[in-house]
């Protein structure tokens, strides 16, 4: 996990914030989640669409972010 330190050396290095991966889910009229015969939520993802540019970073600064282990 990067420290507030590193975050703060990756910031002066000029690094921008990019998107990896998206997940969406389904949802039933009453808003609960669409899920599989374990209870568990059903995820899924759009393996032709990019989001890289859409607007999903604006107003994120690096120091806000964590590392995902």
């Amino acid at each position: 996990m990067y420290s507030m330190e590193q975050n703060n050396q990756m910031k002066e290095e000029e690094h921008s914030i990019g998107v990896w991966e998206i997940q969406f889910y389904l949802q039933h009229e009453d808003g609960q989640p669409v899920v599989d015969e374990k209870g568990e939520v059903k995820k899924f993802y759009s393996p032709h669409s990019d989001f890289s540019d859409c607007g999903l970073t604006e107003g994120l600064e690096i120091d806000e972010l964590r590392e995902v282990n």
